[in-house]
């Protein structure tokens, strides 16, 4: 055997390879690196190669047209980010910041969010959020609202509470969960 010389279909724009000479869509490889070529597509791209003619080329000839295909699994790309994954506030305080945000670093613009939610647990009755939609103890939102999301306690409130974020894309998805403690603030006495 002297060399391998694959031709693919609509070889990705970016794709480099190593242990061989790529020339448009060919590919040809010397026999001492048919072990060690390797070939990467370009940052966060996913389909299927082809290679729809791949030659043997030996010093008794050349073999028959042969081929296969390689599926890229898309990976995503999601990443939901807390400021504080304890935060502390005070009874009547108000709003409480949560400090959430969720992002997608996608490379060529194929990933988009299809759900960005927050579960809460314990969540106090009469609890308030300045955005989205709560219901149940669910949380549901767009990226911008998740980043903008304060909860308000109901007056008087004091204890623990928890969440999950979750942000899912068609490519994949990413959570944090997070904790909310409201100590008590001694209210001024009032006399009759």
């Amino acid at each position: 055997l002297t060399e391998i010389v694959v031709t693919f279909d609509d070889l990705p724009a970016g794709t480099t390879v190593a242990g061989g000479m790529l020339v448009g869509n060919v590919l040809t490889v010397a026999a001492a690196d048919i072990d060690n070529v390797t070939i990467t597509p370009p940052a966060d791209w996913s389909g299927t190669l082809t290679a729809s003619n791949v030659v043997a080329t030996s010093n008794e000839g050349t073999s028959t047209a042969d081929s296969f295909t390689v599926t890229v699994d898309a990976a995503g790309d999601v990443d939901v980010s807390i400021v504080d994954s304890t935060i502390d506030a005070t009874e009547d305080q108000g709003a409480i910041d949560l400090g959430l945000s969720a992002a997608i670093s996608d490379v060529d613009g194929s990933e988009v969010f299809t759900e960005i939610t927050v579960t809460f647990t314990d969540l106090p009755d009469g609890a308030s959020v300045n955005g989205g939609t709560l219901e149940n103890g669910v949380w549901t939102g767009s990226q911008d609202e998740l980043a903008a999301l304060e909860v308000t306690p109901p007056a008087d409130y004091e204890g623990s509470f928890s969440g999950q974020v979750l942000a899912v894309s068609n490519e994949g998805q990413d959570s944090q969960s997070f904790t909310v403690t409201v100590g008590a603030d001694n209210d001024e006495p009032v006399i009759d």
